[in-house]
């Protein structure tokens, strides 16, 4: 049997579908880890974010490197818990129609491990991929400083888009389906980096106008006082930061109803 084309465009329509149709259930499956993030996203940027436009030329000094530390690394583990969480339950969601009620919306479980285990292990592929395109565009920029940035713009978006291809594991993880691995999820996206490339600089493009409309709102509030405009910004962000995370997952979800499950959009 032949596998329906990918068609980028569909697929990312498709995952903007799928979030604005299940709207509700992400509210009720993702409200419990933002009520705990929320505080944690407040001290990043009533504390931390002033502190880094005090840091001066000559960098932070060691009192500041301990107040910036003290507040940041409690924020990124927890951001990092409640993604794994969110993630496992979104894609089980979408993917099984289980939706988790009461406390197993905060799950973290052995697939919740395994999520942020695999995703350290994607970060390294990543890593040790790049290592020769990023130097050979460094080279590159001191021959021809223009031909070096477009090898640089080049290198990242294929790394963007190996990154979407290795990703597929993930749900696979959240569904607890142990025998899939990152050789199987490249396997069956093989000549598929083009129309992937393409879906990645869609996600990309999507983020960068969700970011351009919030911005709009935020510059508005600099008529307000201080206080009033700290709040805009920081509710803005945090509502930009929610439907990013639940929309990136949505995306891999359609990638792997795609590759996996044959589902044709």
């Amino acid at each position: 049997m032949t596998r329906p084309t990918f068609s980028p465009f569909a697929a990312f329509v498709h995952a903007v579908r799928s979030l604005w149709l299940n709207r509700i259930a992400a509210i009720h499956l993702t409200w419990p880890w933002m009520a705990i993030v929320l505080p944690f996203n407040y001290a990043q940027m009533a504390y931390v974010d002033p502190l880094l436009q005090r840091i001066g030329p000559e960098g932070a000094t060691a009192e500041q490197a301990s107040q910036i530390s003290a507040t940041t690394l409690p924020f990124v583990i927890v951001t990092l818990l409640s993604f794994g969480s969110i993630a496992v339950n979104w894609h089980r969601y979408i993917l099984r129609d289980e939706l988790a009620q009461g406390l197993q919306r905060l799950r973290l479980d052995r697939p919740v491990w395994r999520y942020l285990a695999n995703l350290v292990i994607l970060m390294l592929i990543l890593a040790i991929v790049m290592l020769g395109p990023l130097v050979g565009a460094g080279v590159l920029s001191r021959l021809n400083p223009s031909l070096g940035k477009a090898a640089f713009y080049v290198a990242t978006m294929l790394a963007v888009a190996l990154s979407f291809r290795l990703s597929i594991k993930f749900p696979a993880i959240a569904i607890e389906d142990q025998t899939y691995s990152f050789g199987t999820a490249l396997a069956q996206t093989k000549g598929m980096m083009l129309p992937i490339a393409v879906y990645a600089a869609l996600i990309m493009l999507s983020s960068f106008v969700l970011a351009m409309l919030i911005s709009m709102p935020i510059g508005l509030a600099e008529t307000l006082s201080p206080e009033t405009k700290f709040w805009v910004q920081f509710g803005f962000q945090f509502l930009a930061s929610w439907i990013m995370l639940v929309f990136g997952i949505t995306v891999l979800t359609s990638l792997y109803g795609f590759f996996v499950e044959g589902r044709n959009y």
